[in-house]
């Protein structure tokens, strides 16, 4: 599950790159007043070009998950970067120890009760892992491996058999430490897997870049260059991080158009890498900043679900019959901040025969990580919202969804702004919705 969050580390890097700060600031904009659930309008009910527009959906049942939250893991611990298999078998995080990364661990999780195991998180250890390549979960045709880059510049694929026990692979390819953020296909039935990366250009500008790691030779090839497409003066690739729809080789990221203009949108770019020579084309053009968007498959079709104009307010947008992707539903959650903004870290999945998201708002600040936050989920059809995080002011960051054998599970990591030298502790969150 790619993650927004994850880019937090390593930009200290980035800034000598880009000159200026990147962190995690967005344009603040005032918080939107509208009421929860609003639909979109003019492109409702637009049917993808593979799925015709199907009967009239039966009335949504009012949506009220639950509000528990407990911690978990090791207290003594700091838990950051989450990320749950698509299996819904294994945690893969990494320790902060002393403030810097430590190393990556791969944990196992209870289905009933969404506990670690073992209860401090602490399976198989992944050492020499750069701080800006905390790995996310892939997959191929030999089953679920992670992509990462050691601190040396070596590009490795781990592969879990259990939560203690994997073995670990590197590609052949020269060292560059400059390779951060590695992001790989789920394609099940795939001899190896695309990794889309960021990598420095011949003038030390961060671009992205991708390679095969089942070619002969591995070849990597930039899907950027020349000056770097900038949102606020962030780098919009990482504003709207790039990532591939699952089972698929297609990957979007963000980029302003027109590039430069002062009235220049943050907009989705898409490219299907299964023709290696293919052109990126813009995939949304409105009148929103696309912040965050998040590729998803549900039901047969794409879906994107992101946030909007840093906003406490999301969207979600569905394919239309030119290509591109319409607004279809809003998602306004009624946010107990009074100067809530920035809604973010959007991940869809379906259970209870719903589809359904998990997202964060934050309390008027624009940085993930240093101002509190409230966890929600979204009913994608219906726009219905409920939160579920608890009443303590936590600065909440990553939630991940973990579909239970019984229920729904919510996990995400967070710290607290009373106590800032103890670090990011691991939480739990019951639903009530049935698996």
């Amino acid at each position: 599950m790619a993650r927004f969050e994850r880019l937090a580390r390593g930009l200290v890097a980035l800034v000598v790159v880009f000159g200026s700060a990147l962190g995690w600031a967005l344009v603040g904009c005032s918080s939107s007043s509208s009421s929860p659930g609003v639909v979109g309008d003019g492109d409702a009910g637009v049917a993808s070009p593979t799925e015709e527009a199907g009967p009239e959906e039966p009335p949504q049942q009012a949506f009220e998950p639950l509000v528990d939250e407990k911690q978990i893991g090791d207290p003594s611990a700091s838990y950051f970067s989450l990320e749950i298999s698509p299996d819904m078998r294994f945690l893969l995080w990494q320790e902060v120890i002393g403030g810097s990364a430590g190393p990556v661990w791969i944990a196992g999780i209870d289905p009933l009760t969404a506990e670690l195991v073992p209860q401090d998180g602490r399976g198989f250890r992944i050492d020499g892992v750069s701080g800006s390549a905390a790995p996310q979960w892939g997959r191929d045709a030999k089953g679920l491996s992670l992509v990462t880059f050691s601190t040396t510049g070596k590009v490795l694929i781990v592969r879990p058999s259990s939560a203690t026990e994997a073995t670990t692979e590197e590609v052949d390819v020269p060292l560059d430490p400059s390779r951060a953020y590695p992001y790989a296909t789920r394609i099940s039935s795939r001899n190896g897997a695309l990794v889309a990366y960021l990598k420095d250009d011949t003038q030390r500008r961060k671009q992205i870049y991708w390679l095969d790691t089942a070619a002969s030779p591995v070849v990597e090839t930039a899907l950027t260059s020349g000056p770097v497409n900038l949102f606020e003066g962030r780098p919009s690739f990482i504003v709207t991080v790039y990532r591939w729809l699952d089972e698929s080789t297609r990957l979007f990221w963000g980029a302003t158009t027109p590039a430069g203009s002062p009235s220049a949108k943050l907009q989705i770019l898409s490219v299907d890498l299964s023709a290696p020579s293919a052109a990126p084309k813009f995939v949304t053009n409105d009148d929103s900043n696309h912040v965050d968007d998040f590729p998803t498959p549900l039901g047969g079709e794409a879906l994107l679900v992101g946030g909007v104009d840093n906003l406490a307010k999301g969207a979600v947008y569905k394919p239309s019959a030119d290509g591109t992707f319409k607004k279809e539903v809003d998602i306004v959650p009624k946010s107990g901040f009074p100067k809530a903004k920035f809604a973010a870290s959007f991940e869809a999945f379906t259970a209870d025969s719903r589809r359904l998201a998990s997202f964060i708002v934050l309390d008027d600040g624009d940085k993930p990580g240093s101002f509190p936050a409230e966890v929600w989920l979204a009913d994608l059809r219906a726009g219905q919202t409920g939160i579920i995080s608890g009443s303590k002011r936590l600065n909440r960051l990553d939630p991940e969804f973990f579909l239970g054998t019984k229920e729904v599970f919510i996990l995400h990591y967070a710290r607290d702004p009373d106590a800032p030298g103890s670090g990011y502790k691991i939480y739990r969150l019951r639903t009530g919705i049935p698996r």
